[in-house]
């Protein structure tokens, strides 16, 4: 209860700062006029002390919650702070009893440059807590205006973490998890800091992007609670969303490039948006996608209302992004099956962590046009496998903490067109990996240890 009142400290905060600078402005045209406006004025002090303590008092419930704040510049604020209602209550009581003495003045006069000052470097303090401390620096909104004109020229070559990745943690995450302010005791500046994690552990897992904290946090809606970033600020893109997702399911790495990670088609697509327009090279090498009729409205909302995020993954396609992110332990065969009704449109399907039954993986092999396939942390097995061989276009297949064994090495074989396979902690053993690298040369396989290609 006393953090939940500290949190109404940013609403109180504000009033000791209105009502000390009406006082301030009463001061400065009384020099002109004749009416000192004592009555006033002798209430703005009373207001300003009071409104002052009800805000330090808050300030310090807030305080109590370590963990969010860099702890030297939260000290500095509560300290100036409380000597600010100090001043000011004996101010009032000054101001009650002693103002028509006649050396009254000698102390009342530097007393209102005190506190202006200390309002002043009290409100800073508060600013960098909320903003950090070089938001008012000339410097950062010149680096800030530089750093948003560089373009990416050839987005193959781009560092996916320092180019893509870091830039949109900066813009959109950053004001709330930097060394002054540690919302959750998570820290973005860094690769490091993040992959550390914050209060609750790691907010990542890498090759795993449906259990990562931060996918799952980042794709509430924005009326949830927990949802990042917060109510009122800017939320992330769709492309935003889909490269951090892509970025971990891909390894989460700090050094690799764009090329190096082999994104598949409809990512192809989204990263092509990040780069300069002038990079005719690449655009050469952006995939064909299907060209399919638009899904039906109707069916799109049907399935949305089922708690599915669905997003096209470019803006001149048809092609659908169909991701289960939240609620899985509440997906069925009955959700599973309304997916048919957009099968033509279904290019990327991520059903990861649901509960599927060999129902649901029927009903999924009917999906001829789906090429990317999430399904790590599944209930998976070489039984039900089976029915995904009639996946003939699927480029992209996470097994990922699946039951899958060297049984599946022949079904896999069927699927012709797949690039890339994580069959990370699941029971296929080398033997197996071997067989199916025979049997697919081209094919990239993610297992326990290393890469396997071509």
């Amino acid at each position: 209860m006393i953090s939940y009142i500290g949190r109404f400290h940013p609403l109180f905060v504000h009033l000791p700062i209105g009502f000390i600078a009406f006082w301030l402005f009463l001061e400065f045209i009384a020099i002109f006029r004749k009416s000192d406006y004592s009555n006033v004025k002798s209430l703005l002090i009373l207001l300003s002390a009071l409104s002052s303590i009800a805000a330090s008092v808050l300030g310090y419930f807030l305080s109590l919650k370590t963990g969010e704040y860099d702890a030297n510049i939260l000290d500095e604020h509560k300290w100036q702070g409380i000597w600010l209602s100090v001043i000011l209550t004996i101010i009032y009581f000054l101001y009650t009893f002693l103002k028509d003495k006649k050396y009254f003045n000698y102390g009342y006069y530097p007393s209102l440059i005190v506190v202006f000052i200390l309002l002043n470097v009290t409100g800073h303090h508060g600013g960098s807590l909320t903003h950090g401390s070089d938001y008012l620096a000339f410097s950062q909104i010149k680096d800030g205006e530089k750093e948003a004109k560089i373009e990416i020229k050839d987005i193959n070559q781009a560092v996916v973490f320092t180019d893509l990745v870091q830039p949109i943690f900066k813009q959109k995450c950053i004001s709330c998890h930097n060394t002054e302010k540690m919302k959750g005791e998570l820290l973005m500046d860094t690769y490091e800091h993040l992959m550390k994690g914050g209060e609750s552990g790691a907010v990542i897992i890498a090759t795993n992007s449906a259990q990562s904290e931060l996918i799952k946090l980042i794709n509430l809606e924005p009326i949830e609670e927990r949802a990042m970033p917060p109510k009122g600020k800017v939320p992330l893109t769709n492309d935003e969303k889909a490269v951090l997702t892509w970025w971990i399911h891909a390894g989460a790495t700090k050094d690799k490039k764009v090329a190096e990670l082999n994104p598949n088609a409809a990512m192809t697509m989204i990263l092509a948006k990040f780069a300069g327009s002038g990079n005719s090279a690449h655009s050469e090498s952006i995939p064909e996608l299907p060209e399919v009729s638009e899904a039906d409205v109707k069916s799109v909302e049907e399935i949305k209302v089922k708690g599915i995020n669905i997003v096209k993954i470019a803006q001149n396609t048809n092609m659908l992004d169909v991701r289960c992110i939240i609620n899985k332990q509440n997906w069925n065969d009955q959700k599973t099956e309304t997916l048919l009704k957009i099968k033509e449109q279904l290019y990327i399907l991520d059903l990861s962590g649901t509960v599927i039954t060999n129902k649901s993986l029927a009903s999924i092999g009917k999906l001829k046009s789906l090429q990317t396939l999430f399904l790590q942390s599944t209930q998976l097995n070489d039984d039900n496998f089976e029915a995904l061989k009639e996946l003939e276009n699927l480029e992209s297949l996470n097994l990922y903490n699946t039951q899958i064994t060297d049984k599946s090495v022949e079904t896999l074989s069927q699927l012709k067109k797949l690039k890339k396979l994580y069959v990370w902690q699941t029971k296929m053993t080398e033997k197996g990996i071997e067989q199916l690298q025979k049997n697919l040369p081209a094919l990239q396989i993610v297992g326990e240890k290393k890469y396997i290609n071509s």
